[in-house]
């Protein structure tokens, strides 16, 4: 329902980038305007300074507001050499603790259960993707002994024969609320 569906896009344009490096995990930019997906981009094997020369020059081309990328691994180089051509981003850390610490582990629980209650209440839009569809549909979750949500870890996706998330990933990043520029740090709003 989602795939091209018409929603606002007013607002920011904003950029999530999952970074990968080797085997068969791609880079991904995923860009929005307002809750229409405008751009889902993919390039594999590639170095960091390749990748953020590829952000770089999408975010000036796109005239993006807010870029986040993925600093977990080979995301944080890309951080520092964006950074270092003048480029601002935001390096999201998904695996620091949520804003809703009572019901989510972390930052990428918290903001995958956020892109679901987007997609539950018609209020986003989608390319049409095949590999981003399937990505989405394979996220799965648990709780922990204390009832706080999880994402399955990557290892442990990859061990029952899935594919890193990558899309899934950026596409979570560009819709992640609550977050202040630069820094992956939550901003409590209560």
């Amino acid at each position: 329902r989602a795939v091209n569906r018409e929603v606002g896009t007013e607002g920011p344009k904003i950029v999530g980038v999952d970074v990968s490096r080797e085997g068969d995990d791609e880079t991904v930019i995923a860009c929005r305007k307002g809750m229409k997906t405008t751009d889902l981009i993919t390039w594999g094997h590639q170095d960091t300074i390749f990748s953020a020369s590829r952000v770089k020059n999408f975010c000036e081309k796109s005239k993006v507001d807010i870029l986040r990328v993925d600093s977990i691994g080979v995301g944080g180089p890309v951080v520092d050499d964006l950074r270092a051509w003048g480029v601002t981003a935001e390096q999201i850390n998904v695996g620091l603790p949520a804003i809703d610490k009572e019901h989510f582990l972390n930052i990428r629980a918290e903001g995958y259960q956020h892109l679901a209650d987007l997609f539950t209440n018609d209020e986003i839009s989608i390319p049409e993707d095949e590999d981003l569809k399937a990505q989405l549909c394979d996220i799965r979750y648990e709780y922990n002994d204390k009832g706080i949500k999880k994402i399955e870890s990557k290892k442990d996706s990859k061990s029952r024969g899935s594919k890193s998330p990558d899309k899934a990933d950026a596409l979570m990043m560009a819709f992640l609320p609550g977050y202040n520029q630069a820094q992956s740090q939550p901003v409590d709003n209560n």
